[in-house]
């Protein structure tokens, strides 16, 4: 549904573009994760430990939505699911290189 980005402990997870938090939750195997409307896309970030924004939040591209999630095995790693509507998209051309 998406994609796996490993990254270093405790590095932020931040917003692709502007948008509207639209939800806030707790799932089992993918820790916390932050739904950020933007027009008609909808991006999941998943795997989060922390979650620094609220729903109905404003954010802007860049912003920090909260902080990726290690496991037991020391796997940092964040999941990226983008949606237009109901269709699941390929979403490694909205993310930049760090």
């Amino acid at each position: 549904r998406g994609i796996d980005i490993q990254t270093s402990q405790g590095e932020p997870a931040r917003a692709i573009f502007e948008g509207k938090v639209l939800t806030v939750a707790s799932v089992p195997g993918m820790n916390n994760i932050v739904m950020v409307q933007h027009g008609e896309y909808f991006v999941v970030y998943a795997k989060l430990r922390t979650v620094n924004v609220k729903e109905g939040q404003d954010v802007k591209q860049k912003d920090v939505i909260g902080t990726v999630y290690t496991d037991a095995n020391g796997t940092t790693e964040l999941q990226f699911q983008l949606w237009k509507n109901n269709t699941n998209l390929n979403p490694e051309s909205w993310i930049r290189p760090k």
